[in-house]
């Protein structure tokens, strides 16, 4: 079989991509859940880490929150913490 000619570059691809995962929560519940699937399925967390950019003890613990809280522990959680001091009005300027 023939590899197919990309018109992009795919390091560029895979950039926006990996981009699009970090700003999106719900595109990274999906890549979560997906990452923790292909697992599952027999492929090894190393060489997913090295092909995702995630680490593999990262990948682990998200198959440990699936297998222990359910796959809904792979949500992203609204970040607690300090309140910011300036307003908008301030941050505009």
């Amino acid at each position: 079989m023939r590899a197919r000619q990309l018109i992009h570059d795919p390091r560029e691809l895979l950039s926006q991509g990996r981009a699009l995962v970090k700003e999106n929560p719900d595109i990274k519940f999906a890549y979560r859940v997906t990452m923790v699937t292909l697992i599952l399925s027999g492929m090894s967390a190393r060489e997913l880490a090295e092909h995702c950019g995630d680490g593999e003890t990262t990948l682990m613990s998200w198959v440990k929150k699936a297998d222990e809280n359910g796959w809904d522990a792979l949500r992203s959680k609204k970040q607690t913490g300090q309140p910011r001091r300036l307003t908008d009005e301030h941050c505009q300027t």
